[in-house]
């Protein structure tokens, strides 16, 4: 079973960090893009489907803890 996630697009972006709220800390960004934490993207699953252009690429952890991405 595929999930679909929607990372929002911040406008709040300056010298690579994000700004978001006042009081937190800044969080880094990858190349303009947002980071996202593999905790964050699997939860509890060893793997995730990945929607691009039409293909469904699977994004799975190794028992080694390694990430591998396949079509």
């Amino acid at each position: 079973m595929f999930m679909e996630c929607h990372v929002p697009a911040d406008p709040d972006e300056r010298d690579g960090h994000r700004t978001g709220d006042a009081g937190a800390a800044p969080q880094p960004v990858l190349n303009g893009g947002p980071l996202v934490s593999s905790t964050a993207l699997f939860g509890r699953h060893t793997e995730v489907g990945i929607s691009h252009a039409g293909e469904i690429y699977r994004l799975r952890i190794t028992r080694q803890g390694k990430l591998v991405l396949n079509k």
